[in-house]
């Protein structure tokens, strides 16, 4: 049994599927039907969307509603595609960023 599954957007799921959240690097995510679009689209990045992952689970274990953890995914993994900064540096200067996320 499972509450959701994390997609990529090449991967053949029904997009209206309440347990389906697609995710499609620096264009956002997909969840039930509505697209969640980033303020600002940069370039893929190799890891954008493990940090998508990270940041989704990270904020629905703190208790997150998925439309408000799903917004917050797309913001931080897509400013990490129009960034200099390697993963590793860039989640350590979002670190108070996402903190204070966690926090609410």
């Amino acid at each position: 049994m499972y509450d959701l599954i994390l997609a990529n957007d090449y991967m053949a799921f029904d997009k209206k599927d309440r347990r389906v959240i697609t995710k499609a690097s620096s264009k956002g995510a997909s969840y039930g039907g509505h697209d969640y679009k980033p303020r600002r689209i940069g370039e893929s990045r190799f890891g954008s969307g493990d940090l998508f992952g990270a940041i989704l689970s990270i904020m629905i274990l703190a208790g997150r509603a998925i439309d408000g953890a799903i917004r917050e995914a797309v913001e931080i993994s897509s400013e990490f595609c129009y960034q200099e900064r390697t993963l590793e540096q860039f989640v350590l200067h979002k670190r108070a960023v996402i903190d204070n996320s966690i926090r609410g």
